[in-house]
């Protein structure tokens, strides 16, 4: 599974990439000046 760590606001999220979109755009709409990143993604192993 590949997840992606967003930074939004302080927050660290751990989240897939379908989650992800919309996390980043929910949060866009309800904080347009925010600075939201997405820092690196990974892969889990199981």
């Amino acid at each position: 599974m590949l997840l992606y760590i967003i930074i939004s606001n302080g927050k660290v999220q751990y989240e897939t990439l379908s989650c992800c979109l919309s996390t980043l755009i929910f949060d866009r709409l309800a904080q347009p000046s925010a600075r939201i990143q997405i820092v690196c993604y990974f892969y889990l192993l199981y």
